[in-house]
């Protein structure tokens, strides 16, 4: 227990869900099956290896994802029945878990400006609380707030690669409500670091930002220009030129992206066919960044060449890419499967492929169930109905619609942060 401490050490601040997590800590059973998943989530795995320790700052879409307000709430829910709230303040998770139990909050709100202000010394600190807001308590309120705080504060704080990795998820936050001081996290994030793999992310993240959530056109050229420099310089520093060209298939398939909404199409095809003909080549273990990101990165490309194919050709052709991706998954992140198989079972049914489709979706419900991505167990769960519906299995539709709407009940009180 004293090193679980010493892992989650900024648990001990005075914030206020950091309470009731404290209170789950010292009452979940992590030996009982049903709060083993909710204990391990709360903890980021302290005690199972196995654990996948998901990042929803650092999507690799920029998306702000309603997925861990959903699971916190729903488990806090049923847990939190006893549990007795003696703060003197409340966050966003208090106020949002206490409204769905009709119980009241007579406090006043957190300052969480003012938190951020005592802590300007201790980057990590306000790291972890950062991505424990978002990761683990789904309160993208809150963390947004810490966010601008720390950006225009960011000349108070020392000048640290700790420092350069809190701006940098800042800057994410930002991006994802289009906040244009993404820009600013993201420049700074990139001048403090020493480390030439997390300078190139960085100026990746603002090319990102650029083409998915900024929009200004006079911007998007000149920070891919920017990105493939220092793609260069990240392979220069490592003497292996696999480094550069792999990043120049990640910016290929940002391209890719920006002929889209161009409505270029066909540039748009050539640039993901590229970016997947150079990814699929290099072997993860060769390249001097972290293999699991490295294989999400591939995987979302031939992702990308699938649907790309799907909506540009046939869903024929893409059948194969989704196969290919799929059996990726199993092979190198198995985390991303529940997701390769729902793809694959939505392109079998635009065939008319529905036997194929129910096998695949089957295996993909049931991974999703011990997941945290349970709003997504229940796109799944549609499109089995549709499935059997179009086979005539009267029972399995009534089956897989009766589970859609008992998820859909449950979920009627949680109320979900903008996004």
């Amino acid at each position: 227990m004293d090193s679980l401490k010493a892992h989650l050490y900024y648990l001990k601040s005075d914030l206020p869900s950091f309470s009731l997590v404290r209170y789950f800590l010292n009452h979940l059973n992590p030996e009982i099956p049903n709060q083993r998943t909710f204990y391990n989530r709360l903890t980021r795995g302290f005690y199972d290896s196995s654990f996948f320790d998901i990042s929803y700052i650092s999507d690799l879409g920029l998306r702000r994802m309603n997925e861990p307000t959903l699971y916190f709430l729903s488990l806090a829910r049923k847990y939190s029945k006893d549990y007795v709230y003696n703060e003197n303040q409340y966050d966003q998770v208090i106020k949002q878990l206490f409204d769905q139990m009709n119980r009241n909050v007579n406090t006043s709100p957190y300052d969480f400006v003012a938190f951020v202000k005592r802590n300007l010394d201790r980057p990590a600190f306000l790291n972890h609380i950062i991505r424990y807001y978002v990761d683990i308590l789904g309160d993208w309120i809150d963390a947004d707030v810490m966010a601008i705080v720390i950006v225009n504060s960011s000349k108070l704080m020392p000048k640290t690669n700790q420092t350069a990795l809190l701006v940098s998820n800042c800057g994410n936050l930002l991006a994802h409500t289009s906040n244009a001081l993404c820009r600013d996290a993201y420049q700074l994030a990139y001048s403090l670091q020493t480390n030439p793999y997390h300078r190139f992310t960085n100026q990746f993240r603002i090319a990102v930002a650029e083409i998915k959530r900024l929009h200004q056109p006079s911007k998007i050229l000149s920070s891919l220009k920017r990105t493939k420099l220092a793609a260069k310089e990240f392979g220069d520093s490592t003497n292996q030129p696999l480094n550069t060209t792999f990043c120049y298939g990640l910016i290929h398939n940002l391209e890719a992206l920006y002929y889209l909404k161009q409505k270029k199409f066909e540039e748009a095809g050539k640039q993901i066919k590229k970016a997947w003909s150079i990814v699929k080549e290099i072997p993860s273990y060769l390249l001097a960044m972290d293999q699991d990101i490295a294989n999400r990165y591939r995987i979302q490309i031939i992702e990308n060449l699938a649907f790309f194919a799907g909506f540009s050709s046939s869903w024929e052709t893409s059948i194969p890419l989704f196969i290919e991706a799929v059996d990726l998954c199993r092979q190198v992140h198995p985390h991303s499967l529940a997701e390769l198989l729902s793809m694959l079972g939505y392109a079998c049914i635009q065939l008319n492929k529905y036997e194929e489709a129910i096998s695949v979706l089957e295996e993909a419900d049931q991974l999703r169930l011990h997941g945290v991505a349970i709003s997504k167990a229940n796109e799944v769960r549609k499109m089995l109905a549709v499935a059997h519906y179009e086979l005539r299995h009267d029972e399995q539709v009534e089956y897989w619609l009766d589970k859609t709407m008992k998820y859909q009940e449950g979920l009627k009180n949680i109320h979900l942060t903008e996004g």
